[in-house]
């Protein structure tokens, strides 16, 4: 149960950093969230279809957007594969580094729970 505290106490600490303010009506709050579903929903995509068959409109389209206002978030395809893998390598270093937290408050801890955080699809 300590384990997923640290984790949550870890996690919350990266997306506040990320926020303008700790509003959840705020733009940059608004703005991160849609970003982040734009990411999950696009990442799904690209594992279960491939990048080269998935398209912008395949993504707007599961989300519900036009493509014109998934443009707002993304450059082209290739600019949102780079944010999806930033994406996971952020959420990746954001679990190995709890990971390292836990190891020192608890050395008996094993590498499973990091794992589990980090490959756990959000």
């Amino acid at each position: 149960m300590t384990d997923w505290i640290v984790l949550t106490v870890m996690e919350k600490i990266v997306v506040e950093s990320k926020l303008t303010s700790g509003s959840p009506f705020s733009r940059g709050a608004q703005h991160e969230a849609k970003r982040a579903a734009i990411l999950s929903r696009a990442a799904k995509l690209f594992n279960t279809k491939g990048a080269r068959s998935t398209t912008l409109a395949d993504v707007a389209d599961k989300l519900g957007l036009t493509k014109t206002s998934l443009y707002y978030y993304v450059k082209t395809k290739e600019d949102l594969i780079y944010q999806c893998y930033q994406s996971a390598m952020a959420r990746l270093t954001t679990g190995l580094n709890a990971s390292r937290l836990l190891i020192l408050v608890n050395p008996v801890h094993t590498q499973r729970t990091t794992l589990d955080y980090a490959f756990t699809a959000r």
